[in-house]
């Protein structure tokens, strides 16, 4: 019985000199971090954070998560940074989950949002048909940057515009690779991220039917006039809601008389032959 008690009490001095161990390596890499020793500072925010306590504990990880950022600040092009940022995003998405105090919660929001603004800016630039899937990781990074600091922040202008270069990315390469029936589906996708964000974006609506009526006709030159029928139906009402909201866009004019082409409808036909001829007429026409 003595003996269970005395190795208790080792394994508690043990543990509580640990934590004090381990608490001082935190303290150091804070000093460090303030004089702007950053490597020095993670050697010892690693240490600390051999004990596991201590990734729950919401000093160390705010301290954790301004080494991580400042690493990556010093120089972006290092082979690591973006392994430094990623962890610095970790840890700031950490500190979210903690009751902090106002100013450090502050501080926390204003460098999560600047990581998001990095995030969506690498995506922006890489976003090309040859590193559209870094842009993708990038984008992902973004949103969940975005959605940490607030689940309800507006950021519906940047899910436009990213999906709509992305879809244009999958066109180009469809362009190039015109077998790849599967790359058309990709640029779809995209639009409907568009679709769900603004429904009545006139444009996003004319792609998506334009891409659906590719879609169409290539079934057709298969022979497959059942599903091409489905798909021209589907894609029909993309292009009828763009021309609802632009009514006097002469392209969405023209592929809505393609469609109806396709469909046989000669009334249809004659209907939007009619308003392309007046609207041309009457000088307000626009274009995409």
């Amino acid at each position: 019985m003595k003996k269970a008690i005395f190795l208790s009490l080792i394994l508690t001095l043990a543990s509580f000199y640990s934590a004090l161990s381990q608490n001082e390596n935190v303290e150091m890499a804070h000093e460090a971090f303030k004089i702007a020793e950053f490597a020095k500072a993670k050697k010892y925010i690693e240490k600390a954070f051999k004990d596991t306590l201590l990734k729950q504990d919401p000093y160390a990880t705010f301290i954790r998560a301004r080494i991580f950022q400042k690493l990556y600040l010093e120089d972006i092009n290092h082979e690591d940074a973006s392994f430094y940022r990623a962890e610095s995003l970790l840890s700031y998405m950490q500190c979210k989950s903690f009751n902090t105090d106002t100013i450090r919660s502050k501080i926390v929001n204003d460098q999560l949002s600047y990581l998001a603004n990095s995030y969506y800016q690498e995506a922006m630039t890489k976003l090309d048909t040859n590193r559209y899937f870094q842009a993708l990781d990038a984008y992902d990074n973004f949103i969940i940057a975005s959605r940490t600091i607030d689940t309800s922040l507006n950021i519906k202008p940047n899910i436009i515009e990213f999906h709509t270069k992305l879809a244009n990315v999958f066109e180009m390469l469809y362009d190039r690779q015109p077998d790849r029936v599967d790359i058309l589906y990709l640029s779809k996708v995209s639009y409907l991220k568009i679709l769900e964000e603004d429904e009545k974006n006139p444009k996003s609506n004319y792609l998506m039917g334009k891409l659906i009526l590719l879609e169409a006709k290539l079934l057709m030159n298969k022979n497959d006039s059942i599903k091409s029928k489905e798909v021209l139906a589907q894609g029909l009402g993309f292009m009828e809601r763009a021309y609802y909201h632009a009514p006097k866009n002469i392209d969405i004019i023209n592929t809505l008389t393609n469609y109806y082409v396709l469909l046989k409808e000669k009334q249809k036909i004659s209907d939007y032959q009619l308003i392309a001829e007046q609207v041309l007429k009457s000088g307000n026409s626009v274009k995409f």
